[in-house]
């Protein structure tokens, strides 16, 4: 956590990939997010201070990605 920007990790447990939603609350405004994975640029939504991602997770998958302040 800085004021520059802040990592996200999401873990799939299960078996099975898994379509996923994720919703995070933040302090200010979201200018780019990177997948660490890959280093390539995610699509989001930015809404009442929320940052939405979406992502297919595959069996066992785990996806971190950062998101910077504007």
């Amino acid at each position: 956590v800085s004021d520059r920007g802040e990592f996200l990790f999401a873990f799939n447990y299960s078996c099975q990939p898994a379509n996923t939603t994720i919703t995070v609350q933040v302090r200010w405004p979201v200018r780019e997010v990177r997948s660490v994975n890959d280093e390539q640029q995610v699509l989001f939504t930015h809404s009442n201070n929320k940052l939405i991602l979406t992502k297919r997770l595959s069996a066992g998958g785990i996806w971190v990605v950062r998101y910077d302040r504007k």
